[in-house]
C-alpha cells in the first residue's frame, strides 16, 4: 500500500529531555560536590561519613531521574501518512490503512484543559496504542483524516445491511477517571458499553429506536451533545471523550438521517 503524503510526526518531546537533564546534571553536581568536600575539609569530624552520603545521593538520585527519563521515551512513535499511520519502535515499523484504525478515545492528563492524549486500536486487534501527551503532533490531524476514511468504509457495511457498533463510556466513568487516574493505563482500562446502527435504528442499551423519529445531534450544556426523539426525550449522549470514535459515529448519524429525509 502507498504511504501517501507524510501528514503529522507524533514522536517522544525532546523537552522532556531538557526538564530530566536539569534535575540529572543538578544531582550529578551535589554527588560531585559530595565528594570535594573530603578533600577541602579532611580534617572536620565526620566529614568522611557526610561527603560520602552527599555523593552517593546526589548519584542514586541522577541515575533514577535518567532511568525514568529512558522509560518514559522508549515509546513508539507515529507517522500519519494519507493512507497509512506508521509505527517505529526500536527496529520494528509497519504501516496501519487509516480506514482500519478503531475506537479513537481521547482523555486528557495532566493540568491541560483540553484532550490531550489519544489511544486507538487497529482493526481485529486488542490492544491499544497511545499517542500521549510526551507525543509531538497535532492528534486532531489523525481524528480528522481516520473519520473521513473510516465512515466511507463503514458506510459500504451500513449498505450492505450490516450492523456497526460503537464502544463508549459514561459521564460518570470519564469524571471518575479525571479525579483517581494516576496514569494512562487508568482510562485505557476503562470498562465500555456498546451502541450500534444500521439502515433503520439506533440500538442503545438493547433498546432500537428507529432512525426516523429521532432528531439530529445536538449541542448540549454539561454533556456534550445529545440524540433525542422527535418527542423530546432525550435517547443518547456523548462527548469527545466519552464516546470512541465520535466523529465517525456523528458522520454516519448524520447520513443515515440525511437519507431518510
Amino acid at each position: 500500500m502507498e504511504k501517501g503524503k507524510l501528514l503529522q510526526e507524533y514522536k517522544q518531546s525532546s523537552s522532556m529531555w531538557i526538564v530530566y537533564g536539569f534535575f540529572i546534571g543538578l544531582f550529578v553536581l551535589i554527588a560531585l560536590g559530595g565528594l570535594s568536600l573530603a578533600f577541602l575539609l579532611p580534617n572536620e569530624p565526620g566529614m568522611g561519613f557526610a561527603s560520602k552520603f552527599i555523593f552517593v545521593f546526589g548519584l542514586a538520585m541522577a541515575v533514577i531521574f535518567y532511568a525514568s527519563a529512558k522509560k518514559k521515551m522508549d515509546k513508539p512513535q507515529y507517522f500519519l501518512y494519507e493512507n497509512g499511520l506508521e509505527r517505529k519502535y526500536k527496529s520494528q515499523e509497519y504501516l496501519m490503512p487509516v480506514k482500519n484504525l478503531t475506537d479513537l478515545f481521547l482523555f486528557t492528563t495532566g493540568k491541560s484543559p483540553a484532550p490531550n492524549n489519544l489511544a486507538f486500536k487497529s482493526d481485529g486487534s486488542d490492544q491499544w496504542e497511545l499517542i500521549s501527551i510526551n507525543h509531538s503532533g497535532d492528534i486532531g490531524a489523525l481524528i480528522d483524516i481516520n473519520c473521513a476514511k473510516r465512515s466511507e468504509y463503514l458506510w459500504q457495511e451500513i449498505e450492505q445491511g450490516k450492523i456497526i457498533k460503537f464502544n463508549y463510556i459514561t459521564t460518570a466513568t470519564a469524571l471518575k477517571n479525571s479525579f483517581t487516574a494516576l496514569s494512562a493505563n487508568t482510562f485505557l482500562n476503562s470498562k465500555s458499553k456498546q451502541i450500534s446502527l444500521n439502515r433503520e435504528f439506533l440500538t442503545v442499551n438493547d433498546t432500537n429506536y428507529p432512525l426516523a423519529d429521532l432528531q439530529p445531534i445536538q449541542r448540549a450544556m454539561v454533556k456534550g451533545y445529545s440524540i433525542k426523539d422527535k418527542n423530546g426525550k432525550e435517547v443518547f449522549s456523548f462527548s469527545e471523550t466519552t464516546l470512541w470514535s465520535f466523529a465517525v459515529f456523528a458522520e454516519i448519524y448524520e447520513r443515515l438521517l440525511k437519507n431518510r429525509s
